[in-house]
């Protein structure tokens, strides 16, 4: 094991010096140059200059961005898009901001110069647009060490992170991980993160109800946005009640879905699974160890430990095929070793799902590791690890740029089965499902609580004043007043198959496909009759499915 303060030469990104080229003294004298749309790109050549991710094989959208300017203030997003599609500018990404300009970035500078072409002097709701193309923006890992640069003639920096000195202080770093995935460790589980977490809570509402006024200030009649009973930290009236925060059966081992990173530690050392210290735009890639986290469950530490082993094996040349496979490099798109999914359940069923990256890797090679990480978790050291299924997930680059995933199963079912409030689940690897389910049952048994009292409209019971408000509702369904549920996001279907008892009706939108298979595969085999799945963006689900039902009444949580 390597000592705590070692400088070990693992990501050349991370632990090399740093040449500070002309771009980056460039953005350190004039952070704003970067947003100087005059089109030119830097063409320098060092590669730890921010604008070199410009240069490589990746596709980037950056690379070919125009900005529009002159565009009606109160234009939306939709209406923008349709207005594009109708001059047939086939556009990778729009991004719309106040202040009428929008930036689009597309695939190749054949669609960029021909959007140019078509958006420049085209008059557009009274407005004449102005296009012309936009510059990229820098690197953003490479702009925020820039930015902490602090001594522009020095040509050699080590990276450090922020907090931190050299040499490198483990520990330190560690805790600081610490604080930016479990901020509230410190805190004492019941009452202090519970309370605190009830006032961020508190603070969303009231911004909830502020932005629901901006957007529509008839919604100031209802009882609860008029007389708002609760308030946030700063006193700022919340859209409705809070009720008590209930807290969770279990503290500890709760997480039956994990995902983990696969990188260098800030010393270096590596590839270990773990967690990123920052974001990306934070200036840093280093990854710290999982083995001091205790949300992760047993069986899932376990696995985890197997497949440690198995990168050990790979990079210590244990595996002679694999031994050229190493970690992904965020700032260089180069490497291999991408990160991990988990996921387990009280069935018994663990899933395992390995990304790596297909950079310089032939079928060959990719054939080879499947075949070892098969023998390891059925035959080899991470056979007792619990492991029931096993995938590789293979991102690879075609011809025009673009990324795409493949995965193979390498053996096993690719789903899981969970049990929820006495139902089972089918889960796929990549469909949500809550990720805590002792507190998921709890979050139910509440809100069927909700659904078994005398539906409400603001203090008035529908129930005690049926006639005075039969003039005012409209029947869901013909002559009939249903009870249904709409449940938006639905993923497997968790929550409207666990309340369907409770309605005459239930009904799932989803837009993820192996989500909504899961829902309909899970209402069959729990025999229930009421439940729907509809495959439908959120946005049209009102328009194109629910037009003709008119809810009774919306019930507080």
């Amino acid at each position: 094991m390597a000592d705590k303060t070692t400088d070990v030469d693992k990501f050349p990104c991370e632990n090399e010096s740093v040449c500070t080229c002309d771009c980056i003294n460039i953005l350190k004298l004039n952070p704003s140059s970067e947003n100087n749309n005059d089109g030119s790109v830097p063409t320098c050549l060092n590669p730890n200059c921010p604008y070199a991710y410009l240069k490589r094989d990746g596709f980037t959208s950056e690379a070919f961005k125009i900005q529009v300017k002159n565009i009606l203030r109160h234009a939306g997003f939709g209406q923008m898009k349709k207005m594009l599609q109708s001059l047939n500018v086939n556009f990778h990404k729009l991004k719309l901001i106040k202040g009428s300009v929008a930036f689009l970035s597309f695939e190749s500078a054949a669609d960029r110069d021909f959007a140019i072409s078509a958006l420049n002097g085209y008059n557009w709701k009274g407005s004449t647009l102005i296009t012309k193309i936009a510059r990229a923006h820098a690197d953003p890992l490479l702009k925020r060490r820039a930015e902490n640069e602090s001594d522009l003639e020095s040509a050699v920096k080590k990276q450090c992170l922020d907090g931190l000195t050299e040499p490198v202080d483990i520990e330190k770093a560690h805790e600081n991980l610490r604080d930016s995935i479990a901020p509230l460790w410190r805190l004492n589980y019941d009452p202090d993160q519970l309370l605190e977490k009830r006032n961020i809570i508190l603070k969303h509402l009231a911004e909830a109800r502020k932005r629901l006024l901006a957007t529509n200030r008839d919604i100031i009649i209802a009882d609860t946005v008029r007389h708002s009973e609760e308030f946030d930290s700063t006193r700022k009236p919340t859209i409705c009640k809070l009720g008590s925060v209930i807290p969770s059966p279990v503290q500890t081992g709760y997480r039956n879905k994990s995902e983990l990173t696969i990188g260098y530690d800030v010393d270096g050392t590596g590839p270990i699974l773990g967690f990123r210290y920052s974001k990306y735009k934070g200036g840093s890639v280093a990854v710290g160890s999982y083995k001091s986290w205790n949300f992760l469950p047993k069986k899932s530490s376990k696995v985890i430990d197997a497949l440690q082993r198995f990168l050990n094996a790979c990079s210590e040349g244990d595996l002679e095929s694999l031994s050229k496979l190493t970690a992904f490099d965020p700032i260089t798109q180069k490497g291999n070793w991408r990160q991990v999914l988990i996921r387990e359940s009280r069935c018994g069923d663990i899933l395992l799902v390995l990304y790596v990256n297909a950079h310089e890797l032939t079928e060959d090679d990719i054939h080879n590791l499947s075949n070892e990480l098969k023998k390891w978790f059925q035959m080899g050291p991470g056979s007792d690890s619990g492991v029931t299924s096993l995938h590789l997930s293979v991102r690879s680059q075609s011809e025009d740029k673009l990324f795409s995933e493949h995965i193979q199963e390498i053996f096993g079912e690719p789903y899981i089965m969970e049990q929820c409030c006495g139902l089972n689940f089918r889960i796929s690897s990549s469909a949500f499902f809550q990720v805590n389910t002792l507190a998921a049952e709890l979050l139910f048994d509440r809100i069927a609580h909700l659904c078994m009292q005398p539906f409400t409209n603001g203090n008035t019971s529908i129930e005690g004043e049926a006639e005075k408000q039969d003039s005012e509702i409209q029947p869901l369904i013909a002559d009939k007043k249903e009870r249904i549920l709409v449940d938006v996001c639905c993923g497997t279907g968790t929550i409207a198959l666990c309340l369907a008892k409770h309605f005459d009706r239930v009904i799932g939108v989803e837009m993820h496909s192996k989500a909504i298979e899961d829902a309909k595969l899970n209402a069959e085999s729990n025999g229930i009759k009421n439940a729907n799945s509809w495959l439908v963006k959120l946005k049209m689900c009102y328009s194109v499915h629910l037009r003709n039902y008119h809810p009774i009444v919306n019930f507080q949580l």
